[in-house]
């Protein structure tokens, strides 16, 4: 055998377009499709004598091969509290969707409001230090993971957390 002829058709269509380059491996990344549209493949073996029969593939939808994040794993935790700031630590979400983490987004709210307040936007790491809060309110608080793909679903505290003076 000296190579393998792959072919693409787009779904709706019967027309069979070589896809480019020398394939003389089992394997091919097919370049240019449109995403989320759904093609077919086939593919011939070729070899001094011509090729052979044609193996066709099941319907595949093109997709951008990476993805947003999963969501920051928790518990969403805080820590050295002091009454006006406090720490909150997570964990990096189980997948990254195929490509790093770029930021995490922290937001918090005064408990039982409805209006998320952005706390920051810039952080490489699992952890945030909350400034400027009010002592003696409750607050909840969420992250969200992101890369070039998008923003994860939002990890939440599980109970809202009291701004309190460490010792009073």
């Amino acid at each position: 055998m000296l190579c393998y002829l792959v072919e693409k058709c787009e779904e709706g269509s019967n027309l069979w377009e070589k896809v480019p380059g020398i394939i003389a491996k089992e394997s091919i990344t097919a370049k240019g499709l449109k995403e989320g549209k759904n093609y077919k493949f086939r593919v011939k073996a070729e070899n001094m004598y011509g090729f052979g029969e044609p193996l066709e593939s099941q319907k595949i939808t093109a997709k951008n091969p990476f993805d947003k994040p999963g969501t920051p794993q928790g518990p969403l935790e805080a820590s050295e509290i002091d009454g006006e700031s406090l720490t909150l630590n997570w964990k990096p979400p189980a997948d990254d969707g195929g490509e790093n983490i770029a930021n995490y987004i922290v937001e918090k709210r005064k408990a039982g409001t409805g209006r998320w307040q952005k706390v920051s936007s810039f952080l490489t790491k699992p952890t945030c230090q909350v400034r400027n809060l009010e002592p003696g309110t409750k607050y909840e608080f969420r992250v969200a993971a992101e890369n070039p793909q998008g923003v994860s679903e939002y990890l939440e505290t599980e109970t809202p957390i009291l701004a309190k003076l460490p010792y009073g």
